[in-house]
């Protein structure tokens, strides 16, 4: 009986998934200029798509094996977090012998083979581990800038868990989310909750939510980003949009506003600040938006440097972003308890 044989990957390998222009990226940020200030704005709620094309859709991981001598064989590649593959995180049925496969996450082993329907064929496992990159950026048909809020180490040496918040751009109006994007939310991310931080009058009152049916619930928490957060009404925004982020049962859940860029920036920064992540990847994370459609998000913005001017109000200048964003979030009326359940649900 004829056995498969896998090609690629290659038994025992590190796959990064990051392309070229996004490693660039990261290998050239500098922070020597954190807070000089630029005078251009960023107009949140007019976003205008540069011509630099979509640079935050990652690379897949390709497998390829050869082809059994049979023109209706349907094959069967599976992959899990073990060898005795009782955790399998992918199965996918093709007459293919070459699949592309995103958005696994990051920093993880993982062990494949591959057989015919009705395991007639079965071939050897192979392993092969994913670099633990930051960020783990998502591939989600008809979006941009969708990437994973977990995955960046905390200061203390804890990695914030991958797969319970993801953030980019809406999924309707300006982006229509396709089929294939459709399967990705269903099958890769797993979603449980749309959480939507448009304004009103970007939702209209006959709303119908682009995930309705498929059993994703919807919620709006309208914010502004940068220091309009300072304003006592957008403060008691977000001490309700972080107490629902301290209820475990949302996740996994989908943080957008219009772009992923902003308002969504600004969150993601509150979030992770208040977790530990280190001030300089907190600033990387704000500005990796520019690989997306959007234009840049550079540090030294003056939208930006005027939250980071807010949030110094918080602390001592020389204190770190974790102080700072965690006094706001108090000062905005959140308890330390909600603050302690939101890091039980993220950090390991």
């Amino acid at each position: 009986m004829p056995i498969i044989e896998l090609i690629q990957p290659q038994n025992d390998i590190t796959i990064s998934v990051l392309t070229p222009k996004q490693r660039d990226f990261l290998d050239n940020r500098d922070f020597s200029n954190l807070r000089a200030s630029d005078d251009e704005l960023v107009d949140w709620l007019g976003l205008k798509q540069d011509d630099t094309g979509d640079n935050s859709i990652p690379r897949p991981i390709i497998f390829t094996w050869n082809k059994i001598p049979a023109t209706s064989l349907n094959y069967v590649l599976e992959i899990a977090t073990d060898p005795d593959f009782q955790n399998v995180v992918r199965q996918i049925k093709t007459r293919n012998t070459r699949l592309a496969v995103w958005n696994l996450p990051q920093g993880q082993t993982y062990y494949w083979k591959v057989y015919s329907e009705g395991f007639m064929n079965v071939s050897e496992t192979r392993m092969f581990s994913t670099e633990p990159d930051v960020p783990r950026w998502l591939f989600v048909g008809g979006l941009t800038n969708v990437r994973d809020c977990g995955g960046w180490m905390t200061s203390s040496g804890v990695r914030i868990k991958q797969g319970l918040l993801y953030r980019g751009s809406e999924m309707d109006r300006h982006h229509a989310i396709t089929p294939r994007g459709r399967i990705a939310i269903k099958d890769d991310l797993k979603l449980k909750t749309d959480l939507d931080i448009r304004g009103d009058t970007e939702i209209p009152i006959d709303y119908v939510p682009p995930l309705e049916n498929d059993g994703v619930g919807w919620i709006n928490i309208p914010i502004a980003p940068y220091a309009d957060i300072g304003q006592p009404k957008e403060k008691l925004q977000y001490k309700k949009l972080f107490e629902f982020l301290s209820t475990p049962e949302i996740y996994p859940a989908y943080c957008h506003c219009w772009g992923g860029a902003d308002r969504t920036g600004t969150v993601c920064l509150l979030l992770n600040a208040i977790l530990g992540v280190k001030d300089q990847d907190l600033i990387l994370d704000y500005e990796l938006t520019s690989c997306a459609i959007y234009g840049a998000r550079k540090r030294n913005f003056k939208l930006f440097a005027e939250l980071l001017d807010l949030l110094d109000q918080y602390a001592s200048k020389d204190e770190p972003l974790e102080t700072k964003a965690t006094n706001f979030l108090l000062d905005a009326g959140i308890s330390d308890e909600t603050i302690q359940n939101i890091k039980s649900i993220f950090l390991e």
